[in-house]
Formats: structure tokens, C-alpha cells, sequence
């Protein structure tokens, strides 16, 4: 059994339908089997009462007619993570968001691990899985600190690529 109890999710959500919420409550709900402690946005944004399953397209501007705001909702999340998480576990979209991209930042700026989902459910029992953590995303440089134009942000972004072996990231 592995050192973490307490896990953040955290995944795009900004312009997907009703902001991913399904996603974020599947993921929870999965990693809650798992015995884990779980932030998941979605739901704190309904105890703080907005509900994203009222807004089909998914926009910030969408949101604020509901009463969201970007600021409140990323400093209530920043603070769990920065107070109670072990680790922040990423959905499949995350590269394409900056809030998870922060989130990961987050995490990794405190030396605690983020993983993907599909990685961190699988390998959760493996003794192995801190092998399994992505690559430090704010130290590494690359395309987007050198100011290369980057439409859509990957490990290989940052200098970082898959092995064909095993799936780890190496550079």
C-alpha cells in the first residue's frame, strides 16, 4: 500500500459540456473505491452553489450568470491542494487547460507527485507507483518558456516523451 490518502482531481474543464462535471464525479467516485480522500471540484462548486450540469456549453460566461468565478473556485482549490493533498491525479483533457496545469504546479511545487488517471488507478496498489509520476512541468523549459509558439501542450512540450516500453515518461 502506498503513502497517499488524500487525492485532488483535477482535469479540463472550461469549454466541455456542462465543464466535464460527469467526468470529474466518475473519477471521484472511482478513486473513493479506492479508499482515497477525494477534491473534486465539481462538487465543491455545487456546495458553493453553482451547478455546471446548468451550463450546456460549458463557458466562464455561461458560469458567471450562475454566479461563478474562476478566482474563487481556483483559490478554494489551490488551497486544498496546498493544505491536505498527497497528490493531484489529471484526466486525459488536462494538457489543455491551464487550471489543471496549475493545479499539477501545485502539487509538484510542494514535491508531491501528479499522476494521470488511467496510470494512478491501475498502478495504485503497485508498490512501483511513484515511478509512474509525470515529470516536473514547471522546471523542465522547453518550447513554452523559450516562447516557441505551442497550440496544444504535451509531455513532448516540455522535452518529455513516452517510452515504448513500459509507458513511463523519460527526456
Amino acid at each position: 500500500m502506498n503513502e497517499i490518502h488524500y487525492a485532488y482531481i483535477a482535469n479540463k474543464m472550461a469549454g466541455i459540456p456542462f465543464f466535464n462535471a460527469p467526468w470529474f464525479d466518475e473519477a471521484a467516485a472511482a478513486l473513493r473505491a479506492l479508499g482515497l480522500e477525494v477534491f473534486n471540484p465539481v462538487e465543491h462548486d455545487r456546495e458553493m452553489g453553482f451547478e455546471p450540469m446548468s451550463c450546456p456549453t460549458g463557458t466562464f460566461e455561461e458560469a458567471a450568470g450562475h454566479g461563478f468565478t474562476l478566482a474563487n473556485a481556483l483559490v478554494a482549490d489551490w488551497t486544498w491542494i496546498g493544505t491536505k493533498a498527497d497528490t493531484v491525479v489529471l484526466g486525459p483533457l488536462w494538457m489543455n487547460s491551464p487550471g489543471a496545469i496549475s493545479e499539477a504546479a501545485c502539487i509538484q511545487g510542494l514535491r508531491k507527485p501528479a499522476f494521470e488517471y488511467d496510470v494512478f488507478v491501475e498502478h495504485f496498489d503497485d508498490p512501483g507507483l511513484p515511478a509512474w509520476k509525470l515529470p516536473p512541468i514547471m522546471e523542465l523549459g522547453g518550447p513554452v518558456v523559450l516562447g516557441s509558439p505551442v497550440t496544444e501542450l504535451t509531455p513532448a512540450s516540455f522535452g518529455f516523451k513516452r517510452a515504448k516500453t513500459d509507458g513511463r515518461y523519460t527526456n
